[in-house]
């Protein structure tokens, strides 16, 4: 893929999960299963990285 930087394991899940729910199952229920898991490890994401403040502003 050309990548050379390393994700912390949070980023890591996060990029893992919206692979999953992109470009996974076509069958619905594990799309949505996906997507969910998608959502939530990415509010995470945002929560312990600042990004949920003030509007989606970088603390």
């Amino acid at each position: 893929m050309g990548r050379t930087e390393t994700l912390d394991p949070l980023s890591q899940q996060v990029e893992e999960a919206f692979r999953a729910f992109a470009f996974g199952s076509s069958d619905p229920a594990v799309r949505e299963q996906n997507r969910i898991r998608y959502e939530g490890l990415l509010a995470r994401y945002r929560r312990e990285k600042g990004y949920d403040r003030d509007n989606g502003a970088h603390a």
